[in-house]
């Protein structure tokens, strides 16, 4: 298949190579928003992420941590938050009101 930049524009078009053409690129362009919506979506989060994730800032992070509201997971001597533990989180302030 040629590219559009390959197809002389005294040429006729022609409609498979175009369709080919826009076929192609919405594909990669799907592809890569997968793969960005993958590393968006780690399970594991930092306390700044996890902070921007709440809403919050960090030391209200570790508030909820010395609250028991908040269990970190910790990886050599790191502190990371389970998304899924933020999400329930989040519902569970919801069904407070």
């Amino acid at each position: 298949m040629r590219s559009l930049a390959q197809i002389n524009r005294s040429d006729p078009p022609n409609p498979r190579d175009t369709v080919e053409f826009f076929l192609n690129a919405m594909a990669d362009a799907i592809a890569d928003r997968l793969d960005q919506r993958q590393d968006a979506r780690r399970r594991l989060l930092d306390v700044a992420q996890t902070a921007e994730y709440l809403g919050m800032t960090e030391s209200a992070v570790y508030n909820l941590v010395s609250d028991g509201k908040l269990s970190p997971v910790r990886f050599d001597r790191r502190i990371r938050f389970d998304i899924r533990d933020l999400d329930k989180l989040i519902e569970e302030a919801k069904g407070t009101r």
